[in-house]
């Protein structure tokens, strides 16, 4: 089955995944979590951009609120996603973005996003431009799940790919997979320095979706498990056992 996360999230918005175009799926998954939420303390709405403007259409649309491109990626920004040294990733995500003052300040801001992965483009780049732009309050909406797991693609580099993702480190020294769906969001929130987070659930995104891996999510990999690293192993046993009790 195909990987959701990679099918929908790096897509191009304008291709199509399983007959639909992508934008229209985001757009959806932004609609799933204003239908979860109901509700919100925002004036405006914004995406993170680039990532965040398919399900900020969405969420825009659901609360009925207006929407704003408020966060201007830069001209001299790099892509960090992959960039593996949190140090270097955390100093460029910090050039990426700048602000629109007149649109931010003094007011409540929900901003849009696909997901969380290690948190350092949020929490280093755009939510220090917003607050430091004179937002008042900042929602961070994200159309994906809290990601547990990393990508098999992280899997060469080691249990540190685990130990970086935000939903991890929210939790250090703690078990994250006993915890509800509102303690993961104030944790993560606490962790990137917003005062909510609003994550999607993997129900709501396989309504949008259909099935599929959620492997960041759940560790459902679509690779046979005797060619997974043996600390990932003990790690979704562990999952499995607090999850499943």
């Amino acid at each position: 089955m195909p990987d959701i996360f990679q099918g929908i999230y790096f897509g191009n918005v304008a291709s199509l995944f399983r007959g639909k175009e992508i934008f229209q799926l985001r757009k959806e998954l932004g609609l799933e979590l204003v239908n979860y939420y109901k509700d919100s303390k925002a004036d405006i709405i914004i995406p993170n951009p680039e990532s965040g403007w398919g399900v900020t259409v969405g969420i825009a649309e659901g609360l009925k609120k207006r929407l704003f491109p408020a966060i201007i990626k830069l001209p001299q920004a790099v892509r960090t996603f992959q960039e593996d040294a949190r140090k270097t990733r955390t100093q460029e995500v910090g050039l990426k973005f700048g602000g629109i003052d007149s649109l931010l300040r003094d007011r409540n801001i929900a901003m849009g996003d696909d997901s969380i992965v290690r948190g350092s483009v949020s929490e280093g780049g755009s939510v220090w431009v917003v607050y430091n732009s004179g937002a008042k309050y900042l929602e961070f909406w994200v159309s994906y799940g809290p990601m547990f797991f990393p990508s098999f693609k992280e899997w060469h580099r080691g249990i540190e790919c685990l130990h970086e993702l935000a939903v991890q480190r929210a939790f250090k020294d703690q078990n994250p997979y006993d915890r509800t769906h509102a303690e993961i969001n104030k944790a993560v929130a606490k962790q990137i320095g917003v005062d909510e987070v609003k994550y999607n659930l993997k129900e709501n995104i396989r309504k949008v979706s259909g099935d599929g891996s959620f492997q960041a999510l759940d560790a459902s990999y679509p690779i046979a498990e005797d060619f997974w690293p043996d600390w990932l192993k003990k790690e979704i046993d562990r999952y499995h056992r607090y999850r499943n009790s």
